[in-house]
């Protein structure tokens, strides 16, 4: 890699204060010692808090009831984060990563995305950025998670997806037009682009989608089921926890996961 990257963090939230401050820590702390991580010559992060129309759909509010929102602000105005993006409207949620790109794009190269459950650490954004700049050819990135399921000791490996974008290149990134698929000014999108897959023997990013309370658990399978009509996952009334949803897999021609345990 000729010269060091100009970094963004595009990241959204919604009711997620219990895993947000973890999750934007490492990269916060790189923010403001960018020797950190030899690769990055700049590292600017744009927040943005807004409710999925699908969420709206489902009765919940516009604004989050734990607080996320203001903390976002307050982020902003330390000084921690360069931007936080407030949305008073439910919003489509590729609107909300191209928000915040759209924001910063003219000062980055390279663009990152962070979900509020997903937890890098230092070690492994370090090794991140070396596979990078080995690999400087191909357009963007895919990540395979340590996707955690039902409690924060079960995991499974089958979560491999786009996290990070050359933003100059086939005539500039325009924007997201379907979750994490981006599309580029020359007219092409990612499926028409060349794409890396970082190893999960490098790096294996803590992904903790589908723990936590009963409460969020059940709100987000509502919004799955009337986001793509069906989930791999469902509750188990039994046992009052998350489970594999058996008939996701009768019905559709997916492998149905092996779980581990930590």
């Amino acid at each position: 890699m000729a010269n060091k990257l100009k970094v963004g963090i595009t990241f959204i939230g919604y009711e997620c204060m219990e895993l947000m401050p973890r999750a934007l820590e490492p990269w916060m702390s790189i923010r403001k010692r960018l020797n950190i991580v030899n690769e990055i010559e700049s590292l600017k992060i744009s927040l943005s808090h807004g409710c999925f129309e699908e969420t709206a759909k489902l009765g919940f509010p516009i604004l989050s009831t734990d607080g996320c929102h203001a903390w976002m602000k307050d982020q902003e105005r330390s000084g921690n984060v360069d931007n936080a993006i407030i949305y008073s409207d439910p919003m489509k949620e590729y609107d909300m990563w191209s928000g915040n790109y759209h924001w910063m794009k003219d000062d980055i190269d390279f663009l990152v995305m962070l979900n509020h459950d997903e937890m890098w650490t230092l070690d492994e954004i370090q090794k991140l950025f070396a596979f990078i700049e080995f690999n400087p050819l191909v357009d963007y990135y895919k990540v395979n998670f340590k996707n955690y399921c039902i409690n924060e000791q079960t995991w499974v490996d089958d979560f491999i997806v786009p996290r990070m974008w050359w933003t100059k290149r086939n005539g500039g990134l325009k924007g997201f037009y379907k979750d994490e698929l981006v599309e580029y000014n020359d007219g092409t999108k990612d499926f028409q682009r060349a794409f890396g897959t970082v190893p999960s023997r490098l790096i294996f990013p803590k992904h903790l989608t589908w723990v936590g309370s009963k409460a969020y658990l059940q709100r987000k399978l509502n919004f799955q089921a009337l986001r793509f009509g069906a989930c791999s996952y469902a509750w188990d009334e039994q046992n009052d926890c998350l489970k594999l949803n058996d008939d996701f897999y009768a019905r559709f021609p997916v492998t149905k996961p092996q779980l581990h345990h930590d």
